[in-house]
């Protein structure tokens, strides 16, 4: 949880600046791409990068966010603020040099060799818009669980995974939803899969994703439902109950089914599933 009080009273000017940040250039799924980040600023922890971007915020508004872990080269897990992403040197020099004469001295260049199928390479926020505008008092959740996040799940198919907040009165969830689509290589066509899935867990074969999320609670136990998609359609060919940890395997859905005993102990059974080939 963000101690800070006076990121959540500032939330407003951080909600302007994002939503007024340049989209990044569409990206190539070439591996090895190199692009060059003129950066004003950087944290390994969140809500410190927040914090410094609230302060750079009076100075201008096109800043981003960008991960470190998206590229290959650079030390995993610090924030950077970065005043521009470029595809030459020269451009990233001029954006830190209007940076230090602004009296952000630190300013620096670092290449980005961009990590395929990373958030900076499928033109993914960080942090999505509305994650800014998450109540001070929220409990539940911190910002650190709404970063978004992608997992590739075969050569053509790509999970991106992007936390938001709503606004939703008498929530135990605190408005976070966190919707699920995949991205068709080499195209970079986007189906949505789950406009709301919790802890989702998605594996693919082929032209199929199995996807589970969380969706139920007993005796302190939590219940999964697993669904499976048909790709590009994402048409619901499958969906099971009480099953988790899904796999897929010659148009079979193998997964862990969950069993409850009077006590309220879980007990997981392995159980496979035939597929319709339609």
């Amino acid at each position: 949880m963000i101690p800070s009080r006076s990121l959540g009273r500032s939330l407003f000017v951080l909600v302007l600046l994002f939503w007024f940040v340049p989209a990044l250039s569409a990206l190539s799924w070439a591996e090895g791409e190199t692009r060059w980040l003129a950066i004003a600023a950087s944290d390994t922890t969140l809500a410190t990068a927040l914090g410094k971007l609230q302060s750079l915020s009076g100075k201008d508004s096109g800043l981003e966010l960008v991960s470190s872990n998206d590229c290959k080269n650079l030390r995993p897990n610090i924030f950077l603020i970065t005043a521009g992403i470029r595809r030459s040197k020269g451009e990233a020099r001029d954006d830190v040099k209007t940076w230090q004469t602004k009296g952000t001295k630190d300013a620096y260049v670092r290449v980005c060799h961009i990590a395929p199928d990373s958030r900076l390479a499928l033109n993914i926020p960080v942090l999505d818009s509305s994650i800014l505008r998450r109540p001070v008092e929220t409990v539940n959740w911190t910002y650190e669980d709404a970063l978004s996040r992608t997992k590739t799940l075969s050569s053509s198919l790509v999970a991106v995974i992007l936390p938001r907040y709503e606004s939703v009165a008498e929530d135990a969830r605190e408005g976070l939803r966190t919707s699920l689509r995949v991205i068709i290589k080499p195209g970079g066509e986007s189906v949505m899969l789950q406009e709301d899935c919790i802890d989702p867990e998605p594996t693919a074969q082929e032209n199929l994703v199995a996807v589970s999320c969380v969706n139920a609670t007993a005796a302190d136990q939590l219940l999964h439902v697993t669904r499976v998609y048909k790709i590009p359609s994402g048409k619901v060919i499958f969906e099971r109950e009480r099953c988790r940890s899904p796999q897929l395997f010659s148009h079979r859905l193998s997964c862990q089914e969950e069993e409850l005993d009077q006590q309220g102990n879980l007990r997981l059974v392995a159980r496979t599933h035939a597929l319709s080939t339609e």
